[in-house]
């Protein structure tokens, strides 16, 4: 994912979940991807308002209100910052990858 957005030209910021401040840079992120390996381990007021979060955790959390009993682990308070940007028409694009030369695998 770094990778993709720096070709977008894009200035990234790669994280442990170690790192010593990282509520400093969690709280300056336009956009936020998370994939820690801990649920809820991001709570949602280190987020900036108006942030993107991409959650892509394949943990999950005990949650009631859910027919198989879980969810996703993003904290609540980041859910309830994310439901304002909910009616808001986004105008993403995108576009194809068409490498110059063969890309190793």
């Amino acid at each position: 994912m770094a990778e993709l957005l720096k070709w977008a030209h894009a200035t990234v910021t790669v994280c442990h979940s170690r790192t010593k401040n990282l509520q400093d840079v969690v709280s300056r992120a336009d956009i936020l991807v998370v994939g820690i390996g801990q649920p809820e381990f991001i709570p949602g007021a280190w987020v900036k308002e108006g942030a993107v979060v991409i959650d892509c955790g394949i943990n999950s959390v005990d949650d009631s209100t859910k027919k198989s009993g879980k969810s996703k682990g993003i904290k609540s308070d980041s859910k309830l910052k994310l439901l304002n940007f909910q009616d808001i028409v986004w105008s993403v694009m995108w576009s194809m990858l068409r490498p110059q030369r063969r890309l190793p695998t």
